[in-house]
């Protein structure tokens, strides 16, 4: 996650492109997460920003830690929230 966004958060592909996220609560991942997500690209959203949008649809892992691995770990899944 990076700053900026005006409805949606935005997130930074590896790439380094700024791509706002609709579905994704700016609260629940501050700036500096890290964050695997699966989507779609649209162009039409109500996020009122870019080109495109990433239309949540999974979030795969969150800090590199996987939905799968907080399960099993009780320390990791005290860190990390897992929706």
């Amino acid at each position: 996650m990076v700053p900026g966004g005006v409805v949606c958060p935005l997130f930074q592909t590896v790439t380094g492109e700024h791509i706002p996220v609709q579905g994704l609560d700016k609260a629940t991942y501050p700036i500096g997460t890290e964050l695997q997500l699966e989507g779609t690209l649209v162009r039409r959203s109500s996020c009122q920003q870019g080109k495109q949008t990433l239309r949540l649809s999974h979030i795969i892992a969150v800090n590199g830690i996987t939905q799968a691995d907080a399960l099993a770990s009780p320390q990791a899944s005290s860190e990390v929230p897992v929706p």
